[in-house]
């Protein structure tokens, strides 16, 4: 699905043998939003920027 979806290219490797995020999707989703067709807009320049990442699971015990 990330492939199709996404354009992602998952390296065959890790997704046969490594660790990947999963979510569930469930019957009688909404339908989805509109697509955004119009030009991407230029973001502004407001100078650096800190990006931080929280975990969201722990990973299965073997």
């Amino acid at each position: 699905m990330a492939e199709t979806v996404f354009g992602l290219d998952l390296p065959h490797h890790d997704v046969v043998h490594g660790l990947l995020l999963a979510a569930g999707l469930r019957e009688g989703l909404s339908e989805p939003l509109p697509v955004d067709t119009s030009p991407p807009q230029p973001i502004p320049d407001t100078g650096p920027i800190t990006l931080t990442a929280t975990a969201v699971a722990e990973p299965p015990v073997e």
